[in-house]
């Protein structure tokens, strides 16, 4: 949730589920650069940057580029007296648009994209200056990599293009939402609230990221310096302007992110901000280039304690911490932490860990208690992880035993019919089991004992008396 005086700005809007990237959104407002969305068909990225340009009071132009002729542009060219061209003005022609949203751009011809690159970049067309243009916004489905996705039609954006949008959001598809955000689209979506606040909130954001800027300048480009030095020896370099819009975008997200409060020194707070900016600003994905986010994230982790956690600092030793189980612990034990702060991090070393010790972890806070010293958005996210374990799930498929997934089943049944009912961890196994056995995550023998290992494995760290069922 963004942290301001305003409140939950696309909740208000009635888009609900964005809440992760509402900060990114909102440094893309507030600091005037392009902004790109990709998603799937469906996943309301029209219906965001229409009630975005509704609550700003823009006047704005929607085209798709599948459709687009010059002419929607700019509209009718015709020779003045001077023989030099002037433009008959249509109601849909770019001139005086305060924003343009640019729909399905994968899908443009190139001399459209053509046509489109001096907008987005320059804020121009055919050379002449656009004086009023202030947002400009396109969307597209995930594009074809090597010829293979869902979205025949949807190319990879030329290099130079993908490169002048400052942010790259994916927009998550409805069966990524939980059923409680599922719900309230479908109850809430019709009749949102509106924030007249807006405005003055981008207002404020922009202020902020100045004084971040000036305060943690040189720490963010550390971070940024390292990492982009990390993508190039991965075969993924970056331009030395995407490298500059890296820099700016964590600014103003931290300053999105967590309001007047941004301007505090925190490790933690500027290490979350800037992950959320940068996995946010690489044009990877709508270039077509296949990467990696969990050896990026690993990457980042290893960068922010260097760039942000100062040596005086006592959540530094948290930060350095390689083992993510007693990384919780630690985190759980520092009282200089904010709940936000304290929150991340867990969440950041369950992320971590492989499905058996994430579960046993989540688990683990749950069982003990510990998990009330989290912030209520991270309980829940707790919560989800937790209900595997917690619940048990009915197994009525019928598998044959010699294959890989009968031979699962049988050592599954084999160890239910071990467990001892009064030691608590031992039947959260069991119920965790039968969890993923249903969901069809664990298909074979070895996957069941990655996941048996794993619980046991987390647990015996953190308390090693849960191992034999006492708590």
């Amino acid at each position: 949730m963004t942290k301001h005086e305003h409140g939950p700005v696309l909740d208000a809007l009635g888009i609900f589920g964005l809440a992760e990237i509402e900060p990114v959104i909102l440094a893309a407002l507030a600091g005037e650069t392009p902004l790109l969305l990709i998603g799937e068909h469906g996943s309301g990225k029209s219906l965001l940057l229409e009630r975005l340009a509704s609550a700003l009071k823009l006047s704005w132009r929607h085209y798709n580029a599948s459709l687009l002729s010059f002419d929607d542009l700019v509209g009718y060219p015709i020779p003045d007296a001077s023989g030099n061209l002037q433009f008959v003005k249509t109601p849909a022609a770019i001139w005086g648009a305060q924003a343009v949203f640019i729909d399905e751009i994968s899908r443009a011809r190139p001399e459209v994209q053509n046509k489109v690159f001096p907008i987005i970049h320059e804020r121009r067309v055919q050379g002449i200056e656009l004086p009023d243009l202030v947002h400009r916004w396109a969307a597209m489905n995930p594009p074809l990599v090597d010829g293979e996705g869902d979205y025949i039609g949807s190319e990879a954006l030329d290099s130079a293009l993908a490169d002048r949008f400052a942010f790259h959001v994916t927009v998550p598809g409805w069966q990524y939402l939980p059923e409680s955000i599922q719900r309230r689209i479908l109850r809430e979506n019709q009749t949102p609230a509106g924030h007249l606040g807006l405005p003055t909130l981008l207002a404020s954001v922009r202020k902020w990221a100045e004084e971040v800027g000036r305060l943690w300048g040189d720490q963010i480009a550390d971070y940024t310096l390292r990492m982009t030095a990390g993508l190039a020896a991965a075969g993924l370099p970056v331009s030395s302007r995407r490298a500059v819009l890296i820099c700016r975008n964590i600014a103003f997200v931290h300053a999105a992110k967590f309001g007047s409060t941004s301007v505090d020194n925190s490790s933690v707070r500027l290490g979350q901000s800037a992950w959320l900016a940068f996995s946010n600003s690489l044009p990877f994905a709508a270039s077509g280039k296949p990467f990696e986010s969990i050896k990026l994230l690993a990457l980042h982790r290893e960068v922010s304690v260097i760039a942000f956690a100062g040596a005086d600092d006592a959540r530094s030793e948290i930060l350095l911490e390689r083992d993510p189980v007693r990384r919780i612990e630690q985190t759980l034990a520092c009282d200089q932490l904010q709940p936000d702060e304290r929150g991340a991090l867990v969440m950041d070393a369950i992320s971590g860990l492989d499905s058996g010790a994430s579960a046993a972890c989540a688990w683990w806070l749950v069982h003990t208690g510990a998990h009330e010293q989290l912030p209520l958005a991270v309980s829940e996210d707790l919560a989800r992880i937790y209900r595997e374990s917690a619940v048990p799930t009915r197994l009525v498929e019928r598998i044959p035993g010699q294959s890989a997934r009968g031979k699962a089943f049988a050592l599954f049944e084999e160890l239910s019919k071990k467990t001892n009912l009064d030691r608590p961890a031992q039947v959260a196994l069991i119920n965790l089991l039968s969890s993923r056995l249903y969901t069809k995550s664990i298909e074979s023998v070895e996957d069941l004992n990655t996941v048996v290992k794993g619980w046991w494995r987390a647990l015996e760290e953190l308390d090693p008396p849960l191992t034999i069922g006492v708590a």
